[in-house]
């Protein structure tokens, strides 16, 4: 049968016990240090045009990219997240000059293409490793062999070092011939500052450049204009051994005349030539002096520059070192109304002074930032994910920076995209959580307070906190899944932290939103909210009445509900939650079942049907279910039996992955009447990330591990080697074709998490210190990643019994109140033992499992247990 690949017997074979990490930790301003153990990512042969990159920033401090081909890109750091922005300047590039000893010597600019009079570079590969990129060139004139390694830090459970408006840059030089030779690596970039009303093309005014006296030279890029100070760039030089450092503030423009006017000035002269000096024989250009004296009206746009000269032996390779810190406190919120509200950075909050405050902390901890960015990356890499798979769950966390705002009062959101710049969509916290929840919950919270404090008194939440706004919130866009979700991701926050201030906080606005849902959006009173059309998130795939996959949601958060009111002892909640929740399982399990699975949709009212076969059926309800341990949404015989027919008229028949709809007769449904897409792409048959990593998650969990990961994998491998996109952030691809026409930088693609939770089987309690693991098969190597146990997590067997290893990857203790762990059916473990590590008592749980109590595992170490 297509799409379920043997991956029991291929991708799920366990690998040996390497360490997590190898090598220790590098002490403060160390020379060097390898993040984490040397990983593989994701690599391309240079190309122009939609080649694009991977996002380069902290949490919440906006982002650039490093194209393909090896140009700046989309160079949003000055707070314009979403639309369109104004080219990179060309005079802004890096670039490298290599001299041997008899005289050979060539310069290149580091792209493929360059501004004419300057020369590119002929080749070069590029490799994303989130949060790293590396870019190795190549050019038969070049004397030395150069590699580029830019990073900004990312580090799960520390938001601060994960929120620096910071990138890296380290070049790396070597000599791969017998003779002596001098190379010099350089990065130029020009200090466009303007105001963010002028931000589409508008010139800048009043910049102006200085060089800094430190240890290491520096360019401070700032601006003379009031209303923007405090915004600047820092172009800087890191120390690295046997660098000969170089700065100069202003290489720039020379204008031939003064401004007239407005708008009106006598000539200039191109500037880029300027920079033939460089190629030519490595050195900067000299200081262009200019000044019009024009002062906080100059429209002069001042390029710094600095370059770290090394002296080579035969064979030898040396490192120099830059970093670009920026600084933009004067982000508005310029709303529809048009009402100028100062939202600010949490950046600037924490260093008020700017970029040298910046600099003073990170500089000095730049090897370990290094170290500690790289060294989550082996738990994924060295799982029993399938290949693309694995490569994929790494890279997708590009979207975390590229889409967040941290502001000043703390408030921490997502942008749904590039397309959509809508603000911290309800709706999409489901695709968020499985990430955020994980690696940073504390932000996870954040972002769930700031939906809470929007609350309507009749208990109506936003479905949106605003277009590029986040004081304008919308309503009444997407009601049955607000409703739902909720409820759903404030459950798993609660879960996943911990934090009891937090759920005494929201937990009344889950109550006050699920009576709402209930009262207000049931029209029909069958138990479910209802849909009219296009309100429930698939906007050109209109449902009306009760909706499947709105029914499958719903009753998940009522699972939810009656979770929180016992924790709460809230039993008048709990008990309601209980009722509504029988009813919508009725018009689910009697209404929407067709014996094969869930219709689309009916309407009562209107008294029709529609009995497409959707692949979203069980993905945001059923598996937020499964992975919080909330209980059954359905019954689990009747969502294997529909996963089983996803897979007949969905999977099966078509080209790529998956289509979305399909009807009875295993025909395509068509959704094109209401959305025109060029070659009648729709919805309708798309697929997209965003529902087949959770339909694979359901399958896993429903005993169809093989296809499940197949599907996952098919997915992955369209993203990455057919359409080549891993850090575009793609939604919708044409099941026909396998090209993406629709959507960019979308932060629904978080969601591919689920896969990792589902396949460990893993359900977290940190207020009750409880872990429970339920594989759904042996052998399996799965990450977890979160507050109460970070680390690997793996079983395997043998003819002697099964063998269960948590390795530690923490700097800190892990403390399990209770480890429960449930094997898979088929498996008839003996008694258990703890053959490394240790706990207070082991016995024997409800239906097979096995349960420790207080087990303590420290900092890089393991526990180890076996069942004969």
């Amino acid at each position: 049968m297509r799409k379920s690949l043997l991956w029991g017997s291929m991708a799920l074979v366990v690998v040996s016990h390497a360490a997590i990490v190898s090598g220790a930790e590098p002490h403060e301003g160390g020379q060097s240090a390898t993040p984490g153990r040397k990983t593989s990512g994701i690599t391309y042969q240079g190309g122009t045009g939609e080649a694009l990159g991977m996002a380069l920033g902290g949490l919440g401090t906006s982002t650039l990219e490093i194209g393909r081909d090896g140009a700046f890109q989309n160079v949003r750091l000055q707070n314009d997240w979403s639309g369109t922005i104004r080219p990179t300047p060309e005079a802004t590039f890096l670039s490298v000059h290599a001299r041997t000893s008899s005289g050979k010597a060539a310069g290149r600019l580091l792209q493929l293409e360059a501004p004419e009079g300057l020369d590119p570079i002929a080749g070069l590969t590029y490799t994303g490793r989130f949060p790293f990129v590396e870019i190795a060139y190549s050019d038969e004139a070049l004397p030395c062999q150069v590699t580029l390694e830019a990073f900004s830090p990312f580090v799960p459970h520390d938001a601060a070092s994960s929120s620096l408006p910071l990138v890296f840059f380290t070049f790396r030089l070597r000599n791969p011939i017998a003779e002596p030779m001098t190379a010099t690596a350089a990065i130029s970039w020009a200090n466009d500052i303007a105001a963010e009303t002028h931000r589409g093309g508008w010139p800048c005014a009043g910049n102006q450049n200085s060089i800094l006296d430190r240890r290491e030279p520096a360019v401070l890029m700032t601006t003379r204009v009031e209303e923007l100070a405090g915004s600047e760039y820092l172009l800087a030089c890191l120390p690295a051994d046997g660098v000969r450092y170089t700065a100069v503030s202003d290489w720039g423009e020379r204008l031939s005349g003064r401004w007239m006017g407005p708008n009106v000035r006598t000539g200039s002269a191109n500037a880029l030539p300027l920079w033939k000096c460089f190629q030519e024989n490595g050195t900067l250009p000299e200081e262009s002096g200019y000044d019009d004296g024009l002062g906080r009206f100059s429209r002069h746009v001042p390029v710094g520059a600095v370059a770290g000269e090394v002296k080579l032996g035969p064979h030898e390779e040396k490192e120099v070192r830059f970093a670009l810190v920026w600084c933009f406190p004067y982000h508005w919120d310029r709303s529809t109304t048009k009402a100028k509200i100062l939202l600010g950075h949490q950046y600037a909050v924490r260093f008020p002074h700017g970029t040298r405050e910046i600099a003073d902390w990170a500089f000095p901890r730049r090897d370990s930032l290094r170290w500690r960015s790289g060294a989550w990356r082996a738990l994924i890499e060295e799982s029993s994910l399938p290949p693309q798979c694995r490569a994929l769950m790494t890279e997708i966390l590009y979207l975390l920076p590229r889409l967040s705002w941290w502001l000043a009062d703390d408030t921490f959101v997502l942008h749904e995209s590039i397309n959509c710049p809508r603000i911290q969509a309800t709706v999409l916290g489901v695709y968020s959580a499985p990430v955020l929840a994980a690696l940073f919950p504390e932000l996870h919270a954040k972002s769930l307070r700031a939906i809470a404090s929007a609350q309507l008194e009749s208990g109506e939440i936003p479905s949106t906190l605003g277009i590029r706004s986040v004081n304008h919130h919308e309503y009444r866009l997407f009601n049955p899944g607000d409703a739902s979700v909720f409820p759903i991701v404030t459950t798993w926050q609660i879960l996943w932290d911990g934090d009891q201030q937090f759920a005494a906080d929201v937990y009344p606005a889950v109550k006050k939103v699920l009576q709402w849902g209930e009262r207000e959006l049931d029209v029909d009173r069958d138990g479910v909210p209802d849909v009219h059309g296009v309100d429930q998130g698939w906007d050109t795939f209109p449902m009306y009445g009760a909706a499947a996959y709105i029914a499958d949601q719903w009753i998940a958060a009522l699972l939810a509900g009656e979770e929180l009111a016992r924790r709460f002892q809230d039993a008048e909640f709990e008990g309601w939650c209980r009722r509504v929740r029988q009813r919508a399982s009725d018009t689910a399990e009697n209404v929407l079942w067709n014996g094969n699975y869930y219709d689309l949709a009916r309407d009562a009212v209107r008294g029709t049907k529609s009995d497409i076969c959707f692949a979203d059926q069980f993905t945001y309800g059923t598996v937020a279910a499964d992975i919080l341990e909330l209980g059954d949404v359905h019954p689990a015989e009747r969502v294997r039996k529909s996963l089983e027919s996803i897979w007949r008229l969905n999977v099966e028949p078509s080209k790529f992955v998956c289509r979305m709809g399909s009807n009875a007769d295993g025909t395509p449904a068509d959704s094109t009447i209401h959305q025109k897409q060029r070659g009648g792409a729709s919805q309708s048959n798309a697929f997209t990330p965003v529902s087949t990593a959770p339909l694979a998650a359901a399958a896993i969990r429903h005993g169809m591990v093989d296809e499940g990961l197949a599907l996952v994998e098919e997915t992955a491998d369209v993203i990455i080697d057919h359409v080549k996109g891993p850090w575009s952030g793609q939604l919708l691809f044409d099941s026909r074709t396998g090209k993406c026409f629709y959507g960019l930088h979308y932060s629904d693609c978080l969601i591919l998490w689920d896969v990792m939770h589902s396949l460990a089987g893993v359900h977290v309690d940190v207020r009750d210190r409880s872990l429970k693991l339920a594989p759904p098969r042996i052998p399996v190597r799965i990450p977890v990643f979160g507050r109460l146990y970070y680390g690997q997590v793996e079983f395997s067997q043998d003819a002697g019994g099964v063998e269960l290893r948590l390795a530690n990857a923490s700097d800190e203790p892990s403390q399990i109140r209770t480890l429960t762990v449930k094997l898979p059916d088929g498996t008839r473990p003996g008694t258990c033992s703890v053959k490394r590590g240790s706990a207070r008592e082991i016995r024997s749980g409800e239906s097979g499992e096995t349960v420790l109590l207080d087990v303590v595992i420290p900092p890089k170490e393991e526990l180890s247990l076996r069942w004969e």
